[in-house]
This record gives structure tokens, C-alpha cells and sequence, in this order.
């Protein structure tokens, strides 16, 4: 459990021990934050080969959120990116979460209760480009039907979208 010390130059966290957290993530009150030289990461930061957002007064991380990512120096373009649970931001297109697939627009969004028309698979679908669904919660929907705009009913078998003709009864 990790507690707050008081020092002459601010408030620090410490592990059980009295140790004082130098570098890493630390969960406090529910919250994540990461420290890196004693010090929290606030804003746009890159930790190892990833990219995260921490609000930029508490230095709380944001996680499952779109974010508006400003000018910065590691040449990310601006603009609006999603932030994973893991707080780790996604790139446009397919990524893998916690073993399930969602999908990130170019504006940042999370595609959820829709079928889309996946061109950038990020070599993570072995079935390529197609339709593919994803649910609720922005899980691709792996096998069963999904009704399309119009008179398409789509099957999904394999994780990929096959279109077949409505036959109205």
C-alpha cells in the first residue's frame, strides 16, 4: 500500500517500507499515476514504446477515453487518440485489448455497437480486410449474425463479415 509523505518539496509516495517511489506506476485512491525521477507524469508521455495522458494538474491517468493529443516532441500528429484500459494510447485501426479485438477511427473513436468496413487490420486479423461487427463495449463480435443497413444480413464465421442476400418471407 503506498502512502504520502511530506517533504520540503512536495508530497511524494511511499511503498509499506517508508520507501519513496521513484519510477513507475503507482495506484492510489482507485487512481493510476506514474512517477518517473520522483517525480508525476502529467500530460502527453511516452513511457518505454508506448504513449499515455495524464491530466495535466493531477497527474491522474485517463484510460478507456478519446483524447485530443496537442503539438508534442515525440512527432505524434495531432489530434484526438484513444486511450486503452491500460492507459496506453491505440493506433487507428485494430488493436488487441485484454485478448479481444476493438477498433480505433482516425478521429480517435472507438467503433461500438456498429459494422464497419476494416481496411487497416495492423497485421492483428489473419482474415485481412472486410465487415466486421463489434459490440457494446467495442469487442469484435466473433461469430453470429448481424443485421446491415438495407437488405443485408451479414454471418460472421471466423472473425470476418460474409454479405449474403435477405430473403423477406
Amino acid at each position: 500500500m503506498l502512502n504520502g509523505c511530506s517533504l520540503d518539496n512536495g508530497l511524494y509516495w511511499c511503498d509499506e517500507n517508508g520507501y519513496i517511489l521513484a519510477n513507475g506506476f503507482a495506484k492510489i485512491d482507485g487512481s493510476t499515476y506514474h512517477y518517473n525521477d520522483y517525480k508525476l507524469s502529467k500530460g502527453f508521455t511516452k513511457i518505454g514504446n508506448a504513449y499515455y495522458m495524464f491530466n495535466a494538474s493531477s497527474g491522474k491517468m485517463y484510460s478507456d477515453a478519446t483524447m485530443w493529443v496537442g503539438n508534442n516532441t515525440y512527432g505524434i500528429k495531432e489530434g484526438f487518440y484513444f486511450f486503452g484500459a491500460d492507459g496506453a494510447m491505440l493506433k487507428t485501426g485494430i488493436n488487441e485489448q485484454n485478448g479481444e479485438y476493438c477498433y480505433v477511427q482516425s478521429n480517435g473513436e472507438l467503433i461500438k455497437n456498429s459494422t464497419i468496413w476494416v481496411s487497416q487490420t495492423n497485421d492483428l486479423l489473419e482474415s485481412g480486410e472486410g465487415y466486421y461487427a463489434f459490440d457494446a463495449s467495442g469487442k469484435l463480435i466473433k461469430t453470429g449474425f448481424v443485421t446491415g443497413g438495407g437488405a443485408t444480413s451479414v454471418s460472421y464465421t471466423h472473425l470476418r463479415a460474409h454479405e449474403t442476400e435477405l430473403h423477406l418471407v
